[in-house]
């Protein structure tokens, strides 16, 4: 396997420039789409055969496939067979020499995007790159919006349910520890009828915020519902998880803010459930969560009217 440095990179741009890996076993070919492709911002990376193309775009993010059929050891059909698994695949532009329009149905059945006959001219091969990225981030784009939440910008239920359900079964199968933690906001509806909805959504955001601060890169924090948190914390036992939430706690006490009509500290209830230590699958465990937040939610109310 072949890995090229960037050709050219954006200067300061904070956007990594689009990713573009090119799959031919015959050196030549690859040679001809760099050249094809120098004077554009791209990143592009070489393998020289299917495999290996599968392996890049397990490691690292990878926008196009330039794919060519006829490859030794995996072909370009069991590439396109394997990407398609993949809700987040590549694009895939196949360049091939064979014209058959039965391959060019088997391709585009199996997943391809679109489809360049070799030789090809060098003016469509880039105008059909640009036109296949202007639609990936266009996609890239709306499945952000869809999978984070809009006020709190922390990842939202849809993701949540996603990265929950993948993190319980890794933890199954390398035996490994997994926290959940719930997180409600105390008396958010009464803060909104009192102060008004902005004052509210302020709130939601510092708290938002707070729980990301405590996070680690590894950890998920997700806004579920309207007042409801959570946080899936791989490789976190007990203790840890412990550790977690004295952190958690401290930076809430710490965490107030200052609106026109309040002074308001963020107040919350918490629930904790720890993989294989409370529950030993994704149900029980959501359930154990479940029940320890409310449990503390209760605990909440009764020293509230103490007071």
């Amino acid at each position: 396997m072949v890995i090229s440095t960037p050709l050219s990179l954006v200067g300061e741009a904070t956007e990594r420039p689009p990713t573009i890996l090119v799959v031919d076993d015959e050196p030549s070919m690859r040679n001809n789409v760099k050249l094809a492709l120098k004077h554009q911002d791209y990143c592009l990376f070489e393998a020289c055969c299917g495999k290996d193309a599968l392996k890049i775009t397990h490691e690292q993010p990878v926008d196009l496939i330039l794919l060519d059929l006829m490859m030794p050891d995996l072909d370009g059909f069991g590439v396109l067979t394997q990407l398609n698994h993949d809700t987040d695949a590549p694009f895939v532009l196949v360049i091939s020499a064979d014209s058959h329009l039965d391959t060019r149905a088997i391709a585009f059945e199996q997943g391809a995007d679109d489809f360049i006959i070799k030789p090809y001219n060098t003016l469509e091969l880039v105008a059909r790159i640009r036109r296949l990225l202007a639609r990936k981030k266009q996609l890239d784009e709306a499945r952000t919006l869809s999978r984070f939440d809009s006020l709190t910008g922390l990842r939202n239920r849809y993701s949540f349910e996603k990265t929950i359900a993948a993190e319980v079964t890794r933890a199954k199968r390398f035996s490994h520890p997994l926290s959940l933690v719930y997180l409600d906001i105390d008396g958010l509806k009464q803060i909104n009828d009192t102060f008004g909805h902005a004052i509210g959504d302020e709130l939601l955001r510092t708290v938002a915020q707070v729980l990301l601060s405590t996070c680690r890169e590894t950890d998920r924090p997700c806004r579920i519902g309207g007042d409801e948190f959570a946080a899936v914390l791989p490789e976190t036992d007990q203790q840890k998880a412990a550790d977690f939430l004295t952190r958690l706690n401290k930076k809430m006490s710490l965490s107030r803010y200052v609106a026109k009509e309040t002074d308001l500290v963020p107040s919350v209830s918490v629930g904790l459930s720890v993989f294989p230590t409370d529950a030993d699958n994704l149900s029980s465990l959501r359930r154990q969560a479940d029940e320890s937040l409310y449990r503390n939610k209760r605990i909440h109310k009764a020293l509230r009217w103490i007071q």
